[in-house]
């Protein structure tokens, strides 16, 4: 038996509240994107998801390997996923959150 390469990662899944996906899919779009957006942030701030986001990238800038004023950043963004609804169940995942310093994040195109 082969012994395991690379060590699992646990990411903790986003749950948002009923009434908060009630208000994420309602017709309103301010509603829709300022609930999504502070559903999304609360979680991204939450230590474990830090933690895990910051392995992925070695603590570094994935830009320009910065160590200094990291943020979580999504890479498919709030915005675009409040307008396109099919993007909302990737916002939160491993796969679409990075490390970036605070120069990066802020020059990143939309």
């Amino acid at each position: 038996m082969a012994k395991p390469t690379k060590q699992e990662i646990t990411f903790p899944e986003w749950k948002p509240l009923r009434a908060t996906l009630n208000k994420i899919y309602s017709s309103d779009r301010k509603q829709s994107y300022k609930a999504l957006a502070n559903s999304s942030r609360n979680f991204v701030k939450r230590d474990d998801v830090r933690t895990a986001v910051m392995k992925k990238s070695d603590g570094k800038c994935v830009r320009c390997g910065s160590t200094k004023d990291l943020h979580v950043d999504h890479i498919i963004s709030i915005y675009k996923a409040s307008v396109n609804h099919d993007l909302i169940k990737n916002l939160n995942t491993y796969g679409n959150l990075q490390m970036l310093c605070s120069f990066c994040n802020a020059s990143k195109n939309p």
